[in-house]
């Protein structure tokens, strides 16, 4: 099995774990996050029990701050962000995708986080129930960065 992880950064963020041949949905939890901060050991944690070796690659969505957001929230927001890289990049291949280019997949430009949790349920059925709540926002998007990644990495059977 080969796998991919998607990354919402964020201490509201997740990370989701795509079969790269099948799409399927593996694993979905939120960001892990301890006294407010995503930690590098609890990502490890996350790698080693969704399978260290099968990890193919990981997706982390590319974003920057917004001008609404406040100082200290800008840069809790990028220290998440960084940490994430750092070590998923440390371990696999990695891509930085921006909204901008993953969206348009699942024709959420412009629409909110409610539009990304109807986009999983529609791509997972019988996994709804990790997407039912509002909150449950980024581990929607994980799960559809980890997807558009593991799409963009598949080669069609005609050309093999």
């Amino acid at each position: 099995m080969r796998l991919i992880i998607g990354v919402d950064p964020g201490k509201t963020g997740a990370l989701a774990v795509i079969d790269l041949d099948t799409l399927a949905l593996r694993a979905i939890e939120d960001m892990p996050v301890v006294d407010g901060r995503v930690t590098p050991a609890l990502l490890a944690d996350f790698a080693r029990r969704t399978g260290w070796g099968e990890i193919h690659g990981v997706a982390v969505e590319f974003v920057r701050s917004s001008p609404q957001m406040g100082v200290t929230s800008a840069f809790s927001f990028g220290y998440a962000f960084g940490v994430a890289v750092g070590f998923f990049g440390a371990h696999w291949p990695l891509a930085e995708i921006v909204p901008t280019v993953w969206k348009p997949t699942y024709h959420l430009t412009g629409k909110g986080k409610e539009a990304s949790r109807s986009a999983a349920i529609s791509l997972w059925p019988g996994c709804a129930s990790l997407f039912a709540r509002v909150k449950y926002d980024g581990r929607a998007e994980a799960a559809l960065i980890a997807r558009h990644y593991a799409v963009s990495l598949r080669i069609p059977a005609a050309t093999q």
